[in-house]
């Protein structure tokens, strides 16, 4: 359905993990830019200096900055001008943080909404756009199963399923398709820095889990995958297969039957 080759991308979260590794496979398959937001932070730079010594100076950009703060969108805009223009917005960014419900929830649900509403007004064919791509990073949680360790996680997760629903029904006017992502379990950093509240504390088993887990390029992978074939409103998750493979499965969505009110 989309060819990545020679298209404009922003990835949020872009400097570690599965962002970093989506920034990557982008650039492998051909996109022409693509411009990383990421906080100021000594790990974004590394990150930098390696995709650009892959891939070249001028096929990569950051833009440091907080998405939870009102300077995202111009932060958003400067990318968009530095591109030339966009073409494919990956809302990755995340936190798995259950004891600060704010900023949780500020990272993986309202930075996520922000992101998409500028990118949908780049990019809409409602503000003169050609159209374009956004994917939304959820996790596979909001459609498989929930983490009762990590409730407010799970539910910010499910939040950006039902906003991605929403969200996708306007297609006809703007022309942007709107794919929700929903990886399995990935062995990031999420693990190592993950809170608990007192009353759950750290599964026993919760480093080992993630330790056997798929990779972020596996997730990577099936993003870029997502991209070429998914078709507007679509949700998939990715997991790894017998073989190391990544393995791709759809999902749909089924809304709350509707009740008349007595």
């Amino acid at each position: 359905m989309e060819n990545v080759q020679n298209k404009t991308a922003i990835v949020t979260g872009g400097g570690s993990g599965i962002g970093y590794c989506i920034t990557q496979e982008l650039l492998r398959n051909g996109a022409k830019r693509v411009a990383v937001i990421d906080l100021p932070i000594p790990r974004t730079h590394e990150a930098l200096n390696k995709l650009q010594a892959e891939f070249g100076k001028q096929r990569v950009i950051l833009f440091e900055c907080d998405i939870t703060k009102p300077e995202y969108e111009e932060t958003f805009k400067k990318a968009v001008n530095a591109l030339g223009g966009l073409d494919i917005l990956v809302n990755n960014a995340g936190l798995v943080n259950d004891t600060n419900v704010e900023k949780t929830f500020a990272v993986n649900c309202v930075a996520l909404i922000h992101g998409s509403l500028y990118g949908v007004n780049y990019m809409g064919k409602h503000k003169g756009g050609k159209g374009g791509t956004i994917v939304n990073i959820a996790s596979s949680i909001a459609i498989l199963r929930y983490a009762e360790v990590l409730p407010v996680y799970t539910a910010s997760k499910y939040a950006v399923v039902g906003f991605s629903q929403a969200f996708k029904d306007y297609y006809d006017k703007t022309d942007v398709r709107v794919l929700t992502m929903c990886p399995d379990m990935t062995n990031t950093a999420f693990p190592k820095t993950a809170t608990f509240f007192d009353f759950i504390g750290m599964p026993t088993s919760w480093h080992n889990d993630f330790s056997a887990s798929q990779s972020p390029t596996n997730v990577a992978c099936g993003v870029v995958q997502f991209i070429q074939k998914g078709k507007n409103g679509a949700i998939w998750s990715v997991m790894l297969g017998e073989r190391d493979e990544c393995v791709l499965h759809a999902h749909e969505f089924q809304p709350v039957t509707s009740v008349p009110v007595m």
